[in-house]
């Protein structure tokens, strides 16, 4: 392959299967002639009587290979290694690029930009989830729906900041959701209060995993930090109803599904309750 030199000299590239060897050679002044295939027209640049041009092939082709052995599914798990470890502000493509030792640049042969790689990365949680088998009484049916989101979210914390913005969701949950209002339905519930009470529900398992993390965040902090001493308990008569709850709250921590199956029976109860009093009324 020949081409000009932006110093005006004559680069002669000859390919040799996956070789290349460089020769640069007199001047050039005929016009470029476009040539086809691998010994198409280059235009080759010379400094300090160096040709350039294989190192620049050769960057080039790197760059190809690079871009073929990643994968979209591998650019989907670099990102989930980075926000399991650090938080979603600190997801860039950049930063899947360092994770990955590859190029920028060979991310978007696989992912469009970093709001396609969240997408990415939410519908294989999604897919990942281990969803319960299907069962006849709609509390235990709910119940282990509520669960299961319950768990992914202390698994996966980063997804609660997209779901609370209410921008970004994934349609491979729609399975469990299906199957959660049909539950809600089975109870007697109408299609709107189903709606409503499946966001409430919900509302409860994000409330939980977020407390559970700013605890976890809170005893990480001060295991690095020195004790501070602790201030004396309010006097008991002052506050009796305070102090009993207080000795609760350990317990209260750790049973978070006798919690939700109460919440679940006592929305069921509720229900059929008013719907006995709307049939003897009428």
């Amino acid at each position: 392959m020949i081409g000009p030199s932006l110093s005006g000299g004559l680069c002669r590239v000859s390919t040799r299967g996956d070789h290349l060897d460089c020769h640069c050679v007199g001047e050039y002044d005929r016009p470029q002639v476009p040539m086809t295939g691998r010994r198409g027209l280059g235009r080759h640049e010379t400094r300090n009587g160096n040709c350039k041009t294989l190192k620049k092939r050769a960057s080039q082709k790197r760059a190809t290979e690079t871009s073929t052995k990643l994968t979209r599914a591998k650019v989907i798990r670099a990102g989930l290694e980075i926000v399991r470890t650090d938080t979603p502000e600190d997801l860039t493509m950049r930063s899947v690029a360092k994770h990955l030792g590859c190029g920028t640049m060979s991310l978007y042969y696989h992912v469009k930009n970093r709001e396609d790689l969240l997408q990415g990365m939410l519908d294989q949680v999604a897919e990942d989830m281990d969803h319960p088998p299907v069962l006849s009484d709609p509390v235990q049916e709910l119940l282990g729906i509520f669960m299961l989101l319950h768990a992914t979210f202390h698994r996966e914390p980063w997804v609660i900041d997209l779901i609370i913005g209410g921008t970004r969701g994934s349609e491979r949950i729609l399975p469990l959701i299906e199957r959660a209002l049909a539950a809600f339905d089975a109870l007697g519930l109408d299609a709107r209060t189903g709606w409503q009470t499946y966001h409430m529900t919900l509302d409860y398992c994000v409330g939980e995993a977020m407390v559970a993390r700013a605890r976890h965040e809170a005893r990480q902090r001060a295991a690095t930090a020195k004790t501070a001493p602790q201030p004396p308990l309010p006097d008991a008569k002052d506050f009796p109803y305070c102090m009993t709850a207080m000795g609760f709250m350990q317990e209260g921590r750790n049973i978070f599904q006798v919690n939700l199956a109460r919440f679940l029976e006592n929305t069921a109860a509720a229900h059929h309750s008013n719907r006995s009093q709307t049939s003897d009324k009428g």
